[in-house]
């Protein structure tokens, strides 16, 4: 199983960012202040990190070990 602190602070930053803006990709890179492509490609790292199929798989592993709130 993964550690809680395995996601890097700013790799927690972009779930709360996602979760912040409801799923929306375009506002939660926007208020990131990146392309929609880099937030893409840094969800699919954490994805990839976490061994999460779906970004919503990452946001709930997120939710369950307390990582965002």
């Amino acid at each position: 199983m993964v550690e809680e602190n395995f996601l890097t602070p700013l790799e927690v930053k972009r779930l709360q960012m996602l979760i912040k803006h409801g799923g929306n990709l375009k506002k939660a890179a926007e208020a990131s202040c990146v392309s929609v492509h880099t937030f893409k490609n840094e969800l699919a790292w954490i994805r990839a990190k976490l061994g999460a199929r779906t970004t919503l798989e990452a946001v709930i592993w997120a939710f369950q070990k307390g990582v965002v709130q």
